[in-house]
């Protein structure tokens, strides 16, 4: 009685390991085709765009991405993002600000930063097998003009 239970206990387990190493194979397979990032960024940011491998040697890197923020005038800040592309992507750069009022919120900026690294991001993204899992929406209607 107690070694069919032992027995069914590690019945049990071996499945439970083997679904799991399944599950983590297809994400393995995944990040070896994903975009290769250099820049600093924050946990948040690791987070909310997790499609991209994080490299920590700018020679690694497909695209690296240089920021800068500076205060504006009516008391927000301006922050400008270089994108820059090597390897198979050499060649490719782009320019990106977004600016914040003073009366932002941290929570706000964060998100202004996620869509901006997003939209810079995508044009990269766009050349690796990761595209097909990606979406663009657009959430703002606007009325529908035919010329």
């Amino acid at each position: 009685m107690k070694s069919n239970l032992i027995i069914s206990a590690l019945i049990l387990f071996s499945s439970l390991t083997l679904t799991a190493q399944e599950e983590t194979a297809l994400p393995d397979t995944i990040r070896k085709d994903a975009l290769n990032l250099y820049m600093r960024v924050s946990d948040h940011v690791r987070r909310e765009i997790p499609y991209v491998n994080y490299v920590r040697d700018i020679k690694e890197a497909d695209v690296y991405v240089i920021s800068t923020s500076q205060a504006t005038g009516a008391g927000g800040r301006e922050y400008t993002y270089f994108f820059t592309g090597q390897r198979k992507f050499a060649g490719m750069a782009d320019t990106l600000r977004f600016s914040s009022s003073p009366d932002d919120t941290q929570d706000i900026v964060r998100t202004k930063e996620i869509q901006t690294l997003q939209m810079g991001l995508m044009r990269y993204v766009a050349k690796t097998p990761l595209s097909q899992f990606m979406e663009v929406r657009f959430n703002q209607p606007v009325e529908q003009t035919i010329h």
